[in-house]
């Protein structure tokens, strides 16, 4: 049933805030010395900030960001969907949004209440994201938000969520910080937040801890059926070694990589790419080499991925398209220890480790490498 619940004086309070933070230049909404909104500014955050949401895309998917602001993300995000939804409590924001996006037609943005997703079809989202934004809702209009968001998502459909975490250092000194000023910041613990979400009808898929922060990934489904159907419909085929990954020797030689992701379902298939080199030492790993980046699985589909190491650097690129992120190298690097390379194709929001082995294993390689001569 559609949330008809009456707006109340902390949503209207929420409002004024908002806008008054945004018309300020504070967080988020960074303004040129003239207080006109820094337009450069802003588009490079909302790259750098988009990564966190580009392993959720695909070229078909409708997408609704909650707490858009004056749209940063949306715009980066806008190019690899069909249709981006804003959502904002602030008319300010919006208004500057409608601005800053005018050259994204795909792009659909809503004044919201502070509490509901009103003007969103049923069953019509395939994600919602937010990001640094409820965090700041007070945990009765975020619970009303979570069981619009089970509304709005389509059957199998997720949400990519952040929330404060009291249990976190950083958190309670916030939570601290905000029984002396009274910021809007509410706080939750992970049992509690997982006990809201599967509340408002949704299944938490992921979660992470990241500092101050609690990140979940919600699904309106089982996650048991989400995450069978997806592997059953990738493959990892025709694998190629050559240089340091075949042959061994060390860091100071070039090695790649080449293999075939097969999409044999009729729906688009996004999945992270993770690569890394490490050394073996004591039976334990350390890792020398990182990089991570996203593959789109066109339906019916198959894609040529490479990754190579050349110049002491990690690169993955798909169908002779870069892809990867920034790489990342360990320091100090590890001096002694038999080589191994790590790949994995894994579903966006899960984290590369043995569980995610176990669970991905036609899409989860791992090679240790001869020391050579």
């Amino acid at each position: 049933m559609h949330d008809q619940a009456p707006i109340t004086d902390r949503q209207r309070v929420a409002e004024t805030f908002w806008d008054r933070w945004a018309l300020a230049g504070n967080e988020g909404v960074p303004r040129t010395p003239e207080g006109d909104l820094d337009v450069r500014a802003a588009a490079e955050a909302g790259e750098r900030d988009a990564r966190r949401v580009l392993p959720f895309l695909h070229p078909d998917a409708v997408v609704l960001e909650l707490g858009c602001g004056v749209g940063r993300l949306l715009r980066p995000v806008a190019g690899h969907v069909a249709e981006a939804i804003g959502v904002d409590v602030s008319t300010v924001m919006i208004e500057e949004a409608e601005q800053f996006l005018a050259d994204s037609p795909n792009v659909r943005l809503i004044k919201g209440d502070g509490a509901t997703l009103e003007g969103v079809e049923s069953e019509s989202v395939d994600l919602v994201f937010s990001l640094l934004a409820l965090i700041h809702v007070d945990k009765r209009s975020a619970f009303r938000y979570l069981r619009e968001i089970r509304r709005v998502l389509k059957p199998g459909g997720r949400a990519l969520l952040q929330f404060q975490n009291l249990l976190a250092q950083r958190g309670f000194e916030l939570f601290q910080e905000t029984v002396e000023t009274d910021f809007p910041f509410e706080f939750y613990t992970p049992e509690e937040l997982r006990f809201l979400v599967r509340g408002a009808g949704l299944e938490v898929q992921v979660e992470h801890q990241n500092g101050e922060f609690l990140e979940v990934v919600a699904l309106r489904g089982r996650p048991d059926g989400w995450l069978r159907e997806w592997r059953q419909g990738f493959k990892v085929d025709e694998v190629r070694r050559t240089g340091l990954f075949a042959e061994g020797g060390d860091l100071d030689r070039d090695g790649k990589l080449e293999f075939s992701i097969v999409n044999s379902t009729e729906q688009w298939r996004t999945a992270e790419l993770n690569a890394s080199l490490h050394r073996r030492q004591g039976g334990r790993l350390h890792m020398c080499h990182f990089v991570d980046g996203v593959l789109f699985g066109a339906p019916k589909g198959a894609s040529k991925v490479s990754v190579q190491f050349s110049g002491g650097s990690l690169k993955l690129a798909a169908d002779g398209k870069l892809v990867s992120f920034a790489p990342r190298r360990a320091e100090p690097m590890p001096p002694t220890g038999r080589l191994e390379l790590h790949v994995a194709v894994i579903p966006s929001g899960l984290r590369w480790n043995e569980e995610t082995a176990r669970l991905f294993p036609s899409c989860a390689m791992a090679w240790t490498l001869p020391a050579g001569s």
